[in-house]
């Protein structure tokens, strides 16, 4: 029964750092976007946001949902103390997603042209 209250004071405590660090995240956000459409023109903005946006799409390209796979496949394994598979599923999981970063930021790099002349910077 100990263990059992052990591990549900240990989730709250995790789960209240993270709502502690989300509304955090949330309030520096808002400043950097108070901040930045204060000092740059309406056109700067747009491009500023564009830009994230494309970042943004790339990272869930990139990354095509493996922390929800290494959330569930670690802990799974640990759990059969099974530590070649957890070895093996973070090295897949890392490989994968550096090559997957590397082909998208080769895209970009060869794209950049076509992405500017589809933004038409004045």
């Amino acid at each position: 029964m100990e263990d059992i209250q052990n591990s549900l004071n240990q989730m709250a405590k995790g789960a209240g750092i993270l709502l502690i660090g989300t509304i955090f995240s949330k309030i520096i956000n808002y400043l950097y976007r108070a901040y930045t459409a204060r000092t740059l023109s309406v056109s700067d903005f747009g491009l500023l946001n564009l830009g994230i946006m494309l970042i943004t799409f790339i990272v869930a390209v990139s990354t095509i949902g493996l922390e929800s796979g290494l959330n569930r496949y670690v802990p799974y394994y640990r759990g059969l103390e099974d530590k070649k598979s957890v070895r093996a599923v973070i090295y897949f999981s890392t490989k994968f997603t550096l090559l997957m970063s590397i082909l998208m930021a080769l895209v970009i790099y060869f794209f950049s042209k076509q992405i500017c002349q589809i933004c038409q910077v004045e």
